[in-house]
């Protein structure tokens, strides 16, 4: 049975964990962040299970305090807002030094650390040189570009893709499209409907905001729908600024508000 590029990159990336031959920091490049947060969580289970077979076995202390996020050997770092500041990165720093409570490993999971600060990511790089023992830095990210070439020089790195960027686009088309009916129709109970199904994943407002456009720009250009000349046309520029907004990492919650406000 043939394996996928992917699948073989995950499983050299897990067969790691179970030698416990992990770097003491690596990357998982991918477009999907739940995917690249489960896949790490599944390694790091992999490392702290307590089972002798069936690693991870989802059932001893160590694999239930994990998934429940209780494991205080592991902890996953979040985007506060647009970005991950260095006080974040500060408080890593100290905490890194601190003996593991029931594990062999401490694990600090960052994910979209491709929003780390450039001040962060230099404070970062001090603990990269002199890794304290037994300590595992797992950076997730949409993509490594954004890293300082000192923190990729440190890290290995893993990337995966699979159909995420295919599924996304399709699933976004599909959300545009509604949006863009209802706000022709100025339906705003029906705009706040599909406000709300929007995940807080910057990869996906990103698509969904150009999706709005370009259905907009296609219902303007072939459609027969009663559009309001002035009306499109200031939404379609009001749809381009949030666009760039997005690119500018301004804090997610106000875009998805701003858009329903322009819808």
């Amino acid at each position: 049975m043939s394996v996928s590029r992917e699948e073989q990159i995950l499983y050299n990336f897990q067969n790691l964990a179970t030698k416990n031959k992990l770097p003491h920091a690596l990357i998982i490049e991918c477009l999907n962040q739940e995917k690249a947060l489960n896949e790490a969580i599944k390694t790091v289970k992999i490392s702290l299970c307590h089972s002798n077979e069936n690693i991870p076995c989802g059932i001893c202390t160590s694999c239930v305090k994990i998934d429940s996020g209780s494991h205080p050997d592991v902890k996953i770092i979040y985007p506060e807002g647009s970005s991950i500041k260095v006080e974040e990165i500060r408080y890593i720093r100290q905490d890194a030094y601190i003996v593991s409570n029931e594990g062999r490993y401490k694990f600090y999971i960052i994910k979209f650390s491709d929003y780390l600060t450039l001040q962060a990511q230099n404070a970062f790089i001090k603990i990269l040189e002199e890794p304290p023992e037994n300590v595992i830095f797992i950076l997730l990210c949409e993509s490594s570009v954004s890293l300082l070439g000192t923190i990729l020089s440190r890290c290995e790195i893993f990337r995966i893709s699979g159909d995420f960027k295919k599924e996304l686009n399709n699933e976004c088309f599909k959300l545009a499209k509604k949006l863009m009916h209802a706000s022709i129709k100025e339906d705003k109970l029906e705009i706040f409907k599909y406000i709300s199904c929007i995940p807080g994943d910057r990869m996906y407002l990103k698509s969904l905001i150009e999706s709005i456009l370009e259905n907009f720009i296609i219902a303007f250009k072939y459609e027969s729908l009663s559009l309001n000349l002035e009306k499109t046309i200031e939404k379609i520029d009001k749809l381009t600024y949030i666009s760039k907004l997005i690119k500018k990492n301004v804090n997610l919650n106000l875009i998805i508000s701003y858009l329903s406000m322009v819808l």
